[in-house]
């Protein structure tokens, strides 16, 4: 009799059939996977909370599930725990070949020099793959050639916000790919999930792209978690479903969102090949670059080695009229908060119109006042309320402009039709393109090197306006000490990825 049950798959193994005594070493083992939150409390004592854990179980905790990369590790545990091989079931589960799908390049479409050995790296031998390429450089396209040289019915999974992105790039009068809306389908949420499964028992899935939604993906562990196995609802178990349908490809676009998500997606993914797609890999956590090379060990990493430098960022610095009379914590919370700035912010009217001249000066400045037919501008926000309140202030001052807020509940395509869109970093700090886009201004004071860099990738080369340098530009309050630090930060982030990196004093209090 085996002390336990190791079920191998592409991407994660579980663990089953084991007794209360091994479980405790397993939970133990584990500990590696968990994140915590550390929270100082009124006296001073320090409180340690699970915040994510890196590995599922089972509501009834009767099997766990584990990424791939580290099947040989927990093996040599348990052998150090005294349970030999031979105590342990292993069972590797082959992957069954997937029907072939054409899926063709529009004629004039080449991959640039430097995209070649991506693509070829994408291709190779081996279920994992993730390029990290500086935005704008084509981590979509190559994407899709890779799809096209494997021939093989492809699941695009990603946030919600980019499904319309996505169809364009698939369908639109630019796609580079010879494909119409009849060859992508779109999966958002559980019914559409089921009838697609319903579809692939029945073997009448016709499309060459499936589009889904990662919460929907979410909604599916979570069923299976805790009703411990059950695959009565959704017809399958997650590990089978890209069999059931028929996809041997898996893309997750910007895997670096959603991180604890699409890391809980690889402990369910059965499937032929995963390519991911990032502009960066470099978390300031610790614990977060330790769980990225978990599920990306650096033989499954490349990048073209290069980044291309176009971009002046300029910081832009204002003080307070009074110092102390600004908020910027949550209640009983000790840590910088931008939302809560804003409120502070809000709440008084003379601070409230103080600045959105500040806002105004640096829109006037830095775009009105050189502004060419076809450039664009992009203004980041906190809250939802605070860019509504930018661009009814900005309407009346510009009315000849087209001014719009994109957040969640807008269209994509404001983005691609106002001369000024004012957004928050969530809607579109990440995966969108702005054509023309010439200035970003984040008015969000924000400290992750990330989250800045993805900020930094909204502006591309401006090949349409020859000699004319893209400009980012950050807000920093000189009273406010975390601003501050997150100014020195970025400097230290930009550094190797910016053309210039100025600080400009506005003159301005609020």
């Amino acid at each position: 009799m085996h002390a336990l049950t190791v079920n191998v798959y592409s991407h994660h193994f579980a663990v089953s059939d084991y007794s209360r005594q091994l479980k405790e070493l397993i939970v133990q083992w584990l500990d590696e996977f968990a994140e915590y939150t550390y929270t100082r409390r009124w006296n001073g004592s320090v409180v340690r909370t699970l915040s994510r854990f890196y590995a599922v179980s089972t509501a009834d905790r009767r099997e766990f599930r584990i990424h791939r990369s580290v099947l040989d590790r927990f093996l040599s545990n348990m052998q150090n725990a005294g349970y030999s091989l031979d105590s342990i079931e292993v069972i590797h589960h082959a992957l069954e070949p997937v029907p072939p799908c054409e899926i063709l390049m529009e004629d004039h479409v080449q991959p640039r020099d430097y995209q070649i050995p991506l693509v070829a790296h994408m291709v190779a031998p081996g279920t994992s793959k993730v390029i990290t390429l500086q935005t704008g450089m084509g981590k979509t396209l190559c994407a899709l050639l890779a799809a096209s040289e494997l021939s093989m019915r492809t699941a695009i999974v990603i946030k919600g916000m980019y499904v319309d992105r996505w169809l364009k790039d698939l369908t639109g009068p630019e796609s580079v790919i010879q494909s119409g809306r009849e060859d992508v389908m779109v999966v958002r949420g559980a019914r559409d999930l089921k009838a697609l499964i319903a579809l692939g028992l029945e073997g009448q899935i016709t499309a060459k792209f499936i589009i889904i939604t990662n919460t929907t993906m979410r909604a599916f562990y979570d069923q299976y978690e805790q009703f411990n196995r059950d695959a009565e609802l959704y017809g399958c178990y997650p590990y089978d479903l890209f069999s059931i349908i028929g996809v041997g490809l898996r893309v997750i676009d910007e895997v670096h969102q959603d991180f604890h998500l699409n890391f809980r997606q690889d402990l369910y993914t059965h499937i032929q090949k995963t390519i991911c797609l990032s502009a960066t890999l470099e978390a300031d956590s610790e614990f977060i670059n330790h769980m990225y090379s978990v599920m990306f060990p650096s033989y499954t990493r490349v990048d073209n080695g290069v980044y291309k430098r176009y971009i002046a960022v300029s910081a832009l610095l204002y003080s307070l009229r009074t110092p102390h009379s600004v908020r910027y914590t949550m209640k009983g919370r000790h840590t910088y908060n931008h939302i809560a700035f804003e409120d502070s912010v809000l709440q008084d009217r003379a601070r409230t119109r103080n600045y959105l001249e500040i806002v105004q000066r640096v829109v006037h400045e830095y775009y009105i006042r050189v502004y060419q037919q076809g450039q664009r501008m992009l203004v980041f926000a906190g809250s939802v309320e605070m860019c509504s309140l930018i661009v009814d202030d900005l309407r009346q001052r510009y009315p000849a402009l087209t001014i719009s807020k994109y957040t969640s509940e807008d269209e994509y395509e404001v983005l691609l039709s106002s001369d000024i869109t004012v957004s928050t970093l969530l809607s579109a700090g990440t995966a969108v393109d702005v054509p023309g886009l010439r200035v970003c201004l984040v008015t969000t004071a924000i400290g992750s090197s990330q989250a800045n860099l993805q900020a930094l990738g909204r502006l591309r080369e401006l090949r349409q306006f020859p000699g004319v340098t893209p400009e980012f530009l950050y807000l920093v309050c000189t009273d406010i000490k975390p601003h501050m630090d997150y100014h020195a930060r970025k400097q230290i982030t930009f550094r190797g990825k910016a053309l210039t990196h100025k600080t400009v004093l506005l003159g301005m209090n609020l």
